[in-house]
């Protein structure tokens, strides 16, 4: 058995999007703000760990992670 790749596969791409055609997950996925490379076919390639932080609820930013939180921010009540 073979470790996955660091990106998704074409098949993966389009479970996430919703979408078979490319321009249409590329669409999908600047509408939903998620980064993404394309290769010299104009696919889009999506890192697998990226995918995985983002649907257990963690968004990576330049500054570090930022959890979804579902509590209010009670220090803003200050």
């Amino acid at each position: 058995m073979s470790a996955p790749s660091e990106f998704l596969t074409p098949d993966e791409v389009a479970a996430l999007t919703g979408h078979r055609a490319r321009d249409a997950q590329i669409a999908w996925l600047n509408a939903c703000g998620w980064p993404y490379f394309t290769n010299a076919a104009r696919r889009p390639i999506i890192g697998r760990w990226y995918v995985r932080l983002r649907l257990a609820g963690i968004t990576p930013t330049e500054n570090g992670l930022r959890r979804a939180s579902k509590e209010p921010n009670w220090e803003a009540l200050e």
